[in-house]
């Protein structure tokens, strides 16, 4: 009966030490996929920005792009691209839906996950900014 019992609680324990490995990766993967989703949020802005003016990132501003013409240079006869200048606009912090429809549509989750995500994307940003004085999105 002792040994028995001896070897439940073992065999107890092994399971739940599996069970808790089995956890340990699913908290990890489910934080990977977290990272990888935050990472793609900087995508998406700068694809939104080639097809709009304005992309705002709730609690966090706004990226305005203005158009500039193509120009031709005379005396250096050179010949400049139309391009897109960015500024960045710190009161535009309301949720317009632009960047939370399209975060919520490409990892295909529901619009109010989608807008959890964006926000936590924003908390980060925020308290990197707070600590660094500066950010930098890659391709933005």
């Amino acid at each position: 009966m002792i040994l028995q019992l001896q070897i439940s609680i073992v065999l107890f324990q092994s399971l739940n030490w599996i069970t808790f490995f089995y956890h340990q990766e699913r908290v990890n993967l489910l934080f990977n996929s977290f990272i990888i989703k935050l990472e793609n949020i900087t995508k998406h802005i700068f694809e939104l920005l080639f097809e709009h003016d304005c992309v705002i990132l709730p609690n966090f501003g706004g990226f305005v792009a203005s158009y500039a013409t193509a120009k031709f240079e005379d005396s250096k006869n050179i010949i400049s691209p139309p391009k897109k200048h960015l500024l960045f606009n710190k009161n535009l912090v309301n949720n317009d839906g632009l960047l939370v429809h399209k975060v919520s549509s490409y990892e295909q989750i529901s619009y109010e996950e989608g807008l959890a995500l964006v926000n936590d994307f924003a908390a980060e940003l925020n308290k990197k900014l707070s600590t660094e004085k500066r950010i930098e999105l890659k391709g933005v």
